[in-house]
């Protein structure tokens, strides 16, 4: 799909569709509230994976001087459009890439640009990036961390549904 060609008003649409992770963020807001809980955790990554299924898409926080910062200027990848993925610090100084579910949450991170992704994408371009050791979903929110290895399984396993 070329996204040069399309029209702000579908571009919004499209942004709109991918961010529908409403039961995405009720999943994983049920698993950060008793993270011992593996089912709770189960219900989480199959909502994720469904979402990329469903071809959903997550916002990366980049910092670019090609795209605006703040909530109401992300916009969708294009190869054309360069940026720096912004990472914070986690745990024993794992660099961490910012990702969020929607909109809302961007907004705790406004002053910086972001692009969104398919999931499936996304994961699997962050899982080769040197230099980052995993991903921080909903920074200053639910904090959701996956280490580069899951980022992999992630990846393999919606790979794998697509040619199923």
């Amino acid at each position: 799909m070329d996204m040069k060609a399309i029209a702000d008003d579908e571009k919004r649409e499209i942004i709109e569709f991918m961010l529908d992770n409403a039961a995405l963020e009720e999943k994983m807001g049920k698993w950060k509230q008793k993270e011992e809980d593996i089912l709770l955790f189960m219900d989480f990554t199959a909502a994720l994976v469904r979402r990329s299924r469903e071809d959903g898409g997550l916002i990366i926080s980049v910092e670019s001087g090609e795209v605006p910062p703040g909530a109401e200027n992300i916009e969708i990848f294009r190869k054309d459009k360069k940026g720096d993925v912004n990472i914070v610090i986690g745990e024993n100084k794992q660099r961490m890439a910012m990702i969020f579910t929607s909109r809302e949450r961007f907004k705790e991170c406004d002053d910086t640009s972001g692009f969104v992704m398919f999931i499936d994408e996304l994961f699997e371009f962050l899982g080769t990036c040197a230099g980052i050791d995993g991903v921080v979903i909903n920074y200053k929110k639910e904090n959701v961390v996956l280490n580069k290895e899951m980022l992999g399984i992630f990846s393999d396993f919606m790979s794998s549904e697509k040619n199923t």
